[in-house]
């Protein structure tokens, strides 16, 4: 989601279009909404990004936090924010500061 200059957490709504319109013209191929929405689903399903429900903005450790969440909106798992960091550091070849996890934690 940094990656595509969207912000962290995302209406679930915009999350797969944004991603189709990123890969628009790659020369790798093309895929459907379906499809996008398929790969979606496959990384809820492995916890690497979850939907925001009413019960985790209750949980929410800084109370402030809850005016960047709403409900049905897409983020990172913990995992999911780790491993964001890991791809990123293989992506540049180099560090990427380590910054805490304030997201929803499960």
């Amino acid at each position: 989601m940094c990656c595509a200059q969207i912000e962290s957490p995302t209406p679930k709504d915009v999350f797969c279009r944004f991603a189709m319109t990123l890969a628009k013209d790659d020369n790798r191929g093309q895929f459907t909404f379906d499809e996008f929405n398929a790969a979606f689903a496959r990384l809820v399903a492995r916890r690497l990004l979850v939907i925001i429900s009413a019960d985790d903005l209750q949980r929410l450790e800084d109370p402030s936090a809850r005016l960047k969440y709403h409900i049905d909106d897409v983020d990172f798992s913990q995992e999911g924010h780790e491993i964001h960091r890991v791809v990123l550091e293989e992506i540049y070849a180099r560090p990427v500061r380590k910054t805490p996890f304030r997201g929803v934690k499960r």
